[in-house]
């Protein structure tokens, strides 16, 4: 059931990404930069793996969790106005830079 989730497309647009990202970094940029057989070029390619690993995990933990939703209990108070987090109309007042005002009436 999970596995059903994992497959759609912005998902495995997503992972296609992380992939050409860390081929074309270790096996193109890196490799011809330093080469594998420097230590520099090793470590280079064990710390972009870790950092590269770690988003992966990220990315897999937060398409397999569970968002939650809004308690069944939960009724928001329609009638009290202090605990509501939008100002009325009235009490905003738009700014606006100098050019946008005068681009105003060439419009």
């Amino acid at each position: 059931m999970q596995w059903r989730r994992f497959v759609s497309l912005p998902i495995l647009a997503v992972l296609l990404l992380m992939i050409i990202v860390f081929y074309g970094t270790v096996f193109i940029f890196l490799d011809d930069w330093v080469g594998f057989q420097s230590s520099a070029g090793l470590t280079n390619v064990v710390i972009f793996s870790t950092l590269a690993s770690f988003t992966l995990f990220s990315f897999l933990v937060s398409v397999f969790t569970d968002p939650g939703a809004v308690p069944s209990g939960y009724f928001p108070d329609i009638e009290s106005s202090d605990g509501s987090d939008q100002e009325s109309r009235e009490s905003v007042r738009l700014i606006y830079p100098p050019f946008y005002v005068q681009l105003q009436f060439f419009i």
